[in-house]
């Protein structure tokens, strides 16, 4: 093979993303999936964005609404109790990974809006804007089946295995911030200790 045709094919595999070029060590393939760990606190999308994969954020839903009975038991609140519930679709070098939904409590984010959840990372939104510090997290992890909903969104097969974390993130103070749900693609994540 000639050098000329080796070099394009590199340049083809790095555009793509399968290689990477780490400067003055040299070039190497990409780990398909994202390592994720609950012993750190952060977004999904935070995960990506941290090893160097391009990502997009689309804002799909957010309302405000209040607590129903399914929230009730997450939240550990009151039926009724003012929320703010968002839906993000995020998007790994083009393909949709995962799904987050999120119901933040309104009165600990009085005034947040769809342009503040927008953002990479949330929890640094909430630090920077809301003056809040996300200090821990109480999450489970498991593998379920696709619902019709999310074989629609994610455009897969139905009943296809898919990672669902689940959990409540507080504050510095112990007080409950959110519940969050994130679907993902398990093709996509591992999950480290």
């Amino acid at each position: 093979m000639h050098r000329q045709s080796v070099n394009e094919a590199l340049n083809i595999l790095i555009l793509e993303g399968v290689i990477e070029v780490v400067p003055r060590q040299g070039s190497f393939v990409r780990d398909k999936k994202i390592k994720k760990t609950n012993r750190k606190i952060q977004t999904v999308a935070n995960c990506i964005n941290e090893s160097n994969r391009d990502i997009r954020i689309i804002v799909s839903f957010f309302e405000s609404s209040y607590v129903n009975k399914k929230y009730s038991d997450k939240l550990l609140k009151d039926i009724g109790t003012p929320v703010y519930i968002y839906q993000r679709l995020i998007f790994m070098e083009a393909k949709l990974v995962a799904i987050e939904k999120t119901t933040v409590l309104k009165k600990v984010v009085p005034n947040l809006n769809k342009n503040d959840v927008a953002c990479i990372d949330t929890y640094s939104m909430y630090k920077e804007r809301h003056n809040l510090n996300v200090s821990r997290s109480e999450k489970r992890l498991r593998m379920i089946y696709s619902n019709q909903e999310e074989n629609d969104i994610l455009g897969i097969d139905e009943s296809q295995h898919l990672f669902k974390e689940e959990g409540l993130i507080f504050l510095d103070n112990d007080e409950i911030l959110e519940y969050v749900e994130y679907i993902l693609l398990p093709e996509y994540f591992e999950y480290t200790s």
